[in-house]
């Protein structure tokens, strides 16, 4: 089982597009203490309210993974403004991208890491790539 956090703070209009990105995977949302209604509101399902000060980043990360170990889980973790994933596909020495719906992406990322003896897999943002 895939434990599946969006991490998040002020920016409940995010929700229905990365609902809609991961279709039948369900996210739990990591917000700011006191943002969980505005995202409820938003259609949110599975919300997790975290105390701190701003910038959280840090404090959702990780409080996404304890309650993912915590259920025996493999943890994903994603921000809120998912854009597309794509694979590099070679090929006769050739690159190129094809694009793949989100849940592929996580599905491979999960697979490559039950295949190996890692506890850490990683995608790589187009803001990275930029």
């Amino acid at each position: 089982m895939i434990h599946v956090a969006i991490i998040s703070a002020n920016r409940p209009h995010q929700v229905a597009q990365m609902q809609g990105a991961l279709h039948s995977m369900q996210p739990t949302w990591y917000v700011p203490k006191g943002q969980a209604s505005i995202y409820q509101n938003a259609g949110a399902i599975k919300i997790v309210e975290v105390d701190g000060e701003m910038p959280m980043k840090s404090l959702q990360l990780n409080k996404a993974l304890d309650d993912g170990f915590q259920l025996g889980q493999i943890v994903v973790t994603l921000d809120d403004d998912y854009v597309w994933a794509k694979r590099l596909v070679i090929k006769d020495e050739k690159k190129k991208t094809v694009p793949i719906s989100p849940q592929i992406a996580i599905q491979e990322l999960v697979s490559n890491l039950e295949s190996y003896p890692q506890y850490y897999a990683a995608g790589i943002s187009a803001s990275i790539l930029s």
